[in-house]
């Protein structure tokens, strides 16, 4: 079973010679994943795409679900780094909707893209933030709907069809919360540690 397409609409901007950071706008959705990648503030994006799964809601189905789309997703923005010293990534944080089953799809979701994302691209920094902050970040408002969310980004027009335009509308003001509340980033490299180092208790049987 096919549990992930392949991506479903993508786009790059022409290249252009910047060495500085790249800012990755993550929006997490499990049927529709948009990710934009800008370079400044309220700019055009640098490349953007959306993925899209398939639905399934049990066991091991969920599992695959899950790592297809998060493979895809990582190896795209992988793909997009090289010629920048610096990347953040920027992700929207799940809320709950009162479906308990979509809520603990979409938190795998988020915590897989930024465990593989620490591992294989290596950014400099993450910065979670709510669905009220991207809107407030994109719009002035917090409480934006997702037709102002689309009228206030680059992706305002007829070429993306609705699901693409919203996903990348509001995957774009999650980017641009980058330059408005990085001071609460952090850096996913740091060599702080937050658990003890190795095991509390262990043992082997004799055999």
């Amino acid at each position: 079973m096919l549990f992930c397409m392949s991506v479903i609409f993508i786009g790059i901007a022409m290249a252009k010679e910047i060495k500085g950071t790249i800012v990755f706008g993550l929006d997490p959705g499990v049927t529709r994943f948009g990710v934009v990648a800008i370079d400044d503030y309220k700019a055009p994006p640098i490349a953007w795409a959306t993925f899209h799964s398939n639905s399934a809601y049990s066991g091991a189905e969920t599992y695959h679900r899950v790592v297809s789309l998060t493979e895809q997703v990582t190896a795209w923005i992988r793909s997009q780094t090289a010629g920048y010293r610096h990347m953040v990534v920027v992700i929207e944080k799940p809320i709950y909707n009162r479906n308990p089953v979509s809520f603990e799809i979409q938190w795998r979701l988020f915590q897989q893209v930024l465990t593989i994302l620490r591992h294989v691209a290596g950014p400099d920094w993450f910065l979670e933030v709510s669905p009220g902050t991207a809107k407030r970040c994109a719009t002035g408002n917090g409480s934006a709907t997702k037709l102002d969310m689309v009228l206030a980004s680059h992706f305002d027009g007829p070429d993306w069809g609705k699901e693409n335009q919203e996903a990348l509308a509001d995957a774009e003001g999650i980017a641009n919360c980058w330059f408005t509340e990085k001071t609460v980033a952090y850096s996913p490299m740091s060599k702080q540690i937050a658990c003890h180092v190795g095991p509390a208790v262990q043992g082997f049987s004799e055999p």
